[in-house]
């Protein structure tokens, strides 16, 4: 728009004004044509320079007004409205250009804060640089304390765990261990009672508390010792406190027929039925007690008599069932 109203101003400058015409007056060439007839008039006659002459003065015609061409004053109100729009286009180009000036400052203007602004980012992006070489000197730092504790804490681990086999050494050769050892071979008789002789080892050198015991031994016709079935006979002759001193040189139990709980003689049909492996006699049963450091110890034993027989050679004891009736803690 603005190059627009600077070309039509230019094109008014440049337009150069007409010269105006003169006009076409009827009555002046007569008058022309009269004085020049006058003249030719006078050539012809002869000059008498006494003569006298009457001159007669006429009145001159009137001169007409002057009138404006219809193309004139069209061409006067085409300037006047080029004029009008050139000092329009002049002002918008003043107010364009005042606008552009102050464009042009506020871009002046924000081009130093952009400026500023990057050089503050540059001196944080410095700032942050060295921050950055500070952190991974500090990473560093950190993960090499961290390894210096990880390793000092592998070593601790080593000595607590060599701490806690030395402890744990001192407690298995010093604490007590009540153990009942396999019986001794079961003579069987006919209308006899049927008595299990076995005998206790005691290791260690502190004593056992609180000892607790259970002893079932039983004529089944079952080759397994029933679960359900608990005689709780104890130990005869084990205190509560048990140590070396305590402990007899054997101990006994009787055998009860698992059909009458309270007959212990074999007559002849259960003796025929042990020497034909028919029926068998069972021992089982646990010791529990503490040891000097209060760990709960249990020792646990389960037993069968294998008569000699049409299957079997020889006579003997043997162990049997699941792992935890024959361990000890």
């Amino acid at each position: 728009m603005k190059y627009l109203t600077l070309a039509v101003l230019l094109a008014v400058m440049q337009t150069p004004a007409s010269a105006p015409r003169k006009p076409a007056n009827p009555q002046t060439r007569n008058t022309q044509n009269t004085e020049s007839r006058q003249a030719q008039d006078k050539r012809q006659a002869p000059s008498d320079a006494d003569a006298k002459q009457t001159i007669v003065v006429r009145e001159s015609p009137s001169m007409p007004k002057a009138g404006k061409d219809p193309w004139d004053k069209a061409y006067v109100i085409f300037t006047g409205v080029l004029v009008i729009i050139g000092a329009v286009g002049v002002g918008c180009a003043i107010v364009t250009l005042w606008a552009v000036r102050a464009q042009v400052t506020v871009m002046a203007e924000q081009r130093q804060v952009m400026m500023g602004q990057l050089r503050t980012m540059q001196e944080q992006i410095s700032e942050m640089s060295v921050q950055s070489g500070i952190l991974q000197e500090s990473v560093g730092v950190a993960r090499s304390a961290a390894k210096a504790a990880q390793d000092g804490a592998t070593a601790a681990k080593e000595s607590a765990d060599a701490a806690q086999r030395n402890i744990a050494l001192v407690i298995n050769k010093e604490r007590a261990r009540l153990r009942i050892e396999q019986p001794v071979p079961l003579p069987i008789k006919p209308n006899s009672n049927v008595v299990i002789t076995y005998s206790l080892s005691y290791y260690g050198s502190t004593p056992a508390f609180g000892v607790d015991t259970e002893v079932n031994t039983l004529i089944s016709e079952s080759k397994d010792s029933p679960k359900d079935v608990h005689l709780k006979q104890r130990i005869i002759g084990l205190p509560a406190v048990v140590s070396a001193k305590d402990i007899l040189p054997s101990y006994m139990s009787i055998v009860y027929n698992m059909g009458d709980a309270m007959k212990i003689t074999l007559d002849d049909d259960i003796f025929r039925k042990l020497k034909e492996g028919k029926m068998f006699v069972h021992f089982w049963g646990f010791i529990k007690y503490l040891d000097f450091f209060d760990q709960p110890r249990e020792t646990t034993f389960r037993y069968r008599w294998i008569p000699a027989g049409p299957r079997e050679n020889w006579e003997r004891w043997e162990k049997y069932g699941e792992p935890e009736d024959n361990r000890e803690t």
